[in-house]
């Protein structure tokens, strides 16, 4: 291993290790706080939260697989879900290339050109990347305004620039040149401008179910209002999608339980939303598991 590489995993472990110290500590020096609060476990937000869940995860391959298709490579659906779980899971290794190397070596087996299944991702990738952006900046305008789910008629405001961004020209020069600096062959949407409205508004879709299915997991051990459920929805889309977008942290691994512990405290005291925010790893990974076991069924 050289001494680049060493470096890398050395500074994984100290940035991982920091956040989950503070966060650690933040329940620990308020443990009154958190012992003291009224913690009503129901089961039966909780079920819910996850069924939503199942169905979000399972949007996500459906869309991947629309995706696919409209590249002009049909895939059927099992072939399709046993790819994105396989591959899946290198997400949690450090590097954040394990996952599309994964795709587009199972694709090949499938015999499915590399060129076309490495822009499935990136498509994938990028439309889901800008539909959190989209909810991100709405919230980031809106968040301080009083009866803030009252304004989410708003989010109407930013569909023009939503629009504009994911339009292929616009998106294949601004991947293209991100391809540049990491010295990668650049691309080409062969893709229609409605079909990425449509994907657009399908990721719309799933962040609202995994937001909602959050927002039912935070009640299964804390009431918050149901007219929280946009705020919900925007927080976890920013925490996960800047998760994911922090290249050194495996996973987003501690940077997406800060961000929503952080967040949430806007709605929940800070060491109660810290504790939520803990929890909700074992919970969406444990959903992904489930997944990854019937995946691995043939």
């Amino acid at each position: 291993m050289g001494l680049k590489k060493s470096l890398e995993k050395i500074l994984q472990f100290l940035i991982i290790g920091l956040i989950f110290f503070f966060l650690v500590r933040n329940v620990y020096q308020n443990w009154g706080q958190v012992r003291q609060h009224e913690w009503d476990f129901n089961y039966l937000p909780l079920v819910v939260s996850f069924i939503a869940l199942f169905f979000g995860l399972f949007l996500m391959v459906v869309i991947w697989r629309h995706i696919l298709k409209k590249l002009g490579s049909p895939l059927q659906f099992k072939k399709s879900w046993r790819i994105w779980w396989y591959s899946n899971m290198g997400r949690y290794l450090p590097g954040k290339v394990w996952q599309v190397l994964g795709m587009v070596y199972l694709c090949g087996q499938e015999n499915i050109p590399k060129a076309k299944s490495a822009t499935s991702i990136v498509i994938a990738q990028a439309v889901s990347i800008l539909s959190a952006f989209f909810l991100m900046g709405f919230y980031a305008l809106f968040a301080s305004v009083e009866n803030f789910p009252q304004v989410t008629y708003l989010l109407f405001l930013f569909i023009p620039l939503g629009l504009v961004a994911i339009h292929p020209s616009v998106l294949q020069w601004v991947i293209n040149k991100s391809l540049k600096k990491l010295r990668r062959e650049p691309i080409v949407l062969n893709i229609k401008f409605s079909d990425m409205v449509s994907l657009f508004v399908f990721y719309l879709v799933g962040w609202g179910v995994y937001g909602t299915a959050f927002y039912f997991f935070i009640n299964s051990v804390h009431d918050l209002s149901a007219a929280l459920i946009p705020a919900i929805i925007c927080i976890f889309a920013t925490a996960y999608t800047l998760g994911l977008l922090f290249f050194l942290i495996p996973g987003g691994l501690g940077i997406r339980e800060g961000l929503l512990a952080t967040l949430l405290s806007t709605y929940i005291p800070l060491p109660i939303a810290t504790v939520i925010a803990l929890l909700s790893r074992i919970w969406f990974t444990a959903a992904e598991l489930v997944c990854l076991g019937f995946a691995l069924k043939r």
